[in-house]
């Protein structure tokens, strides 16, 4: 029988992006204090950390102050903001070394000086979408550790769609399996193949059932 056991999406996309973006920067609710953040650390406004929406935890960037040109060096611990046009969510101490208290929102620029690649587990779209989704399927190990060796390699593309490792039992042994994307029809799915350098073009589309 077989059982899905998880997925783990693995982000690779910043270094292939733009490294600045611009855009308005606000100040944590003094109540987050303490609080689980999705990175497994409790905030601290004591702390000088961040919310992003997109790039991989323990990543540090630089937020300057568009007014006054003052910066912090911050580490990304959460996902956030989700509001229409800010970029990112300062702890207090971090807001205040650069003249961006509560309740304010300041324009600002996110420099990024280091990207952590790391595993980030999440509940996928994938499993929640009543949907099937087609995937592109480049390699299938019995070992977790040979999945993640070659995800590493997959790197050196750059990618644009995500890397991902599906794990099954299948008639009680493991099966690490690796893909890429997540495509709504199976058009889609070819096309984007059709664009993988030549070396991973024995990759196939399949579906990815919930």
């Amino acid at each position: 029988m077989h059982k899905l056991l998880f997925i783990l999406i693995i982000f690779w996309g910043w270094p292939n992006q733009a490294q600045t973006q611009q855009g308005l920067a606000s100040v944590r609710p003094l109540a987050h204090e303490g609080v689980m953040t999705k990175s497994g650390e409790r905030f601290s406004h004591d702390s000088l950390v961040a919310s992003h929406r997109s790039l991989p935890f323990g990543s540090v960037v630089k937020v300057t102050n568009s007014n006054n040109r003052q910066s912090v060096e911050v580490k990304i611990n959460d996902r956030g903001p989700f509001i229409k046009g800010r970029i990112i969510d300062l702890s207090e101490r971090a807001a205040n070394s650069i003249g961006v208290y509560k309740d304010n929102i300041l324009r600002v620029r996110i420099d990024v000086l280091e990207i952590k690649q790391i595993f980030e587990p999440v509940t996928s779209s994938l499993t929640l979408n009543s949907e099937e989704k087609y995937i592109i399927q480049l390699a299938s190990y019995s070992k977790k550790e040979n999945a993640i060796n070659y995800t590493t390699e997959l790197t050196k593309y750059k990618l644009k769609q995500p890397i991902q490792i599906q794990a099954q039992s299948i008639d009680g042994k493991a099966l690490f399996k690796v893909f890429i994307g997540s495509f709504k029809t199976r058009d889609d799915a070819e096309k984007y193949k059709i664009q993988l350098p030549n070396a991973l073009q024995n990759g196939y589309v399949t579906t990815l059932k919930p």
